[in-house]
């Protein structure tokens, strides 16, 4: 007799890896309503801890407002006066804790933490190009060490060819909700701060103040003056009004300003031009052929050899001024940094005895680069504006040496002229009271051209200390407006997760909590 063939027994480690869960729905269908309001609690719970966190964990707000330098001479760190000019004056303390007491910010913090909330920083299109240029450029994993170190090297020398004009004011202010500035007093005081600058600047400062000066009209000569005189007179007058002009283009909105009838300041020097290079030429060469006496002529001759002598020591003392000017800022660089020095002399002293005339601006602008550094930043200023300041007065010693050559080498062919032809010195000789009268009228009209200019020149300039001189317009000039961001730890992710988690939590201790109520139930109903 065969027996069946029995089922093979089943393991008990596969009976311990069944787990059921009926117990679970079991537990949770008989506390269901416990369990249904302790989910409502945890909620509700979890909103409170929410808004008490709100409430007293701190905020941060950044305000950032974005402006241009406007004055010329801004990339320099020099204000048009010639002052010296510093980004940090705009955060000066004296000026920040007018603002701050103005607009009644004790209630919201202090002012020590006012102060530190500012920063500056450079900004612009251009900036911002060149650091997604080089970040794109950082970000090849194939680079090396030493090839990462050249591109930061690249990026560094480039940022300093970048004009220093363009910055970024930006106010950061970590505080609970109710210490907050509000945000329509944050841009209200980021656009006081440059307002306040720019009034000191301009009021305490005075760094607009026009300090050329334009000459006083000329009365037109009579008979009885003497010619020569009166022709150095418009010269050295013409050689005045330049300089107050050159003054004026430097001045903010200086090429923007016009007359009623549309003049320009660059009319003007169109003007100036014509009266310096055509109708003074067309003056003196009426005066020298106006004089009839041969001893007169050479007498004069005699005395513009003498000037011109004199203007030789004034170009030569300039330019040794000038070269001095090169050598202390040579001295400097060498007392920072042996590399850049080498650059500066090569390119100074290009030219020989044309130094004045090889001093770009541009150049004046790398002088300023070379020093590397804001802690030097005044003493670096002077001596760039020293430069300046000897190369203007060599170029103007060496164009009244040229035009004083000019003279003489004229008065030299009018005394040869007599030896070589004397028949038509004889001819001439009737003719003396024609070239007078021609003289006596091109020097009348030339004055009555300068004149006319030195008008123009002075309402252009009340055009401009009117229009273009506020501080608003001629300081800087807001290129992108006041951008407010605020930051917390409390994000819709964060409170979320932070939610989630703790309803989560607080449900299984529930559940904890009934599966023991359930445990000590059934234990007393066996006892009993």
């Amino acid at each position: 007799m065969s027996l069946p063939p029995s089922s093979p027994p089943v393991s008990s480690l596969e009976e311990e890896d069944f787990i059921s869960l009926a117990p679970l729905w079991s537990l949770i269908r008989r506390y269901r309503r416990w369990l249904e309001l302790s989910v409502f609690a945890l909620a509700v719970l979890a909103g409170g801890l929410v808004s008490a966190a709100y409430i007293a964990l701190p905020k941060g707000v950044q305000a950032g407002l974005e402006f241009t330098l406007n004055f010329p001479d801004a990339a320099l760190g020099v204000y048009p006066n010639r002052l010296p000019f510093r980004p940090e004056d705009l955060l000066e303390t004296s000026l920040l804790r007018g603002l701050y007491e103005q607009n009644h910010l004790q209630v919201y913090l202090k002012f020590d933490e006012f102060k530190s909330g500012f920063s500056l920083e450079r900004a612009g299109e251009e900036l911002d190009l060149l650091q997604r240029e080089f970040r794109a450029r950082l970000e090849d994993r194939k680079l090396t060490l030493a090839d990462r170190e050249k591109i930061e090297a690249q990026y560094e020398a480039q940022l300093k060819s970048l004009p220093p004009t363009t910055y970024r004011l930006n106010f950061t202010q970590r505080a609970r909700p109710a210490r907050l500035i509000p945000r329509a007093l944050l841009t209200k005081i980021l656009e006081e701060v440059l307002r306040r600058w720019s009034d000191d600047a301009v009021k305490q400062k005075k760094v607009l103040a026009f300090a050329a000066r334009l000459p006083g009209q000329m009365s037109l000569p009579d008979s009885g003056h003497d010619p020569l005189i009166a022709l150095m007179e418009l010269l050295e007058r013409t050689r005045v009004l330049a300089e107050g002009m050159g003054a004026m283009a430097r001045l903010p909105g200086g090429y923007q300003a016009s007359l009623p009838d549309g003049t320009r300041l660059a009319d003007l020097f169109l003007q100036l031009n014509f009266l310096q290079e055509i109708q003074i030429p067309q003056t003196r060469s009426a005066l020298f052929g106006s004089i009839a006496d041969p001893a007169q002529a050479a007498a004069i001759e005699r005395m513009f050899r003498l000037q011109v002598r004199i203007r030789e020591d004034r170009l030569r003392l300039a330019q040794e001024k000038l070269r001095a000017a090169l050598s202390t800022y040579r001295d400097y660089l060498a007392s920072r940094a042996s590399g850049p020095v080498s650059q500066g002399r090569s390119s100074a002293e290009t030219g020989g005895g044309g130094t004045q005339l090889q001093i770009s601006d541009t150049f004046l602008t790398k002088l300023m680069e070379l020093g590397r550094g804001n802690e030097d930043i005044q003493y670096r200023t002077s001596l760039v504006e020293k430069i300046r300041n000897e190369r203007l007065q060599a170029a103007a010693e060496e164009s009244a040496l040229r035009e004083t050559r000019e003279i003489v080498e004229a008065l030299a062919k009018e005394a040869q002229a007599p030896e070589k032809t004397p028949g038509s010195a004889k001819a001439k000789a009737p003719a003396a009271p024609t070239s007078s009268t021609d003289f006596a009228s091109s020097l009348n009209r030339g004055c009555r051209q300068m004149n006319s200019l030195i008008a123009d020149s002075e309402k252009l300039r009340a055009q401009i200390t009117e229009n273009y001189m506020s501080p608003q317009t001629s300081l800087y000039r807001i290129t992108v407006p006041v951008i407010a961001e605020s930051s917390s730890l409390l994000t819709p992710r964060n409170t979320g997760l932070f939610a989630a988690v703790f309803v989560f939590l607080g449900l299984g201790l529930m559940l904890v909590v009934c599966w023991a109520h359930d445990q000590s139930t059934n234990a007393g109903r066996s006892e009993k």
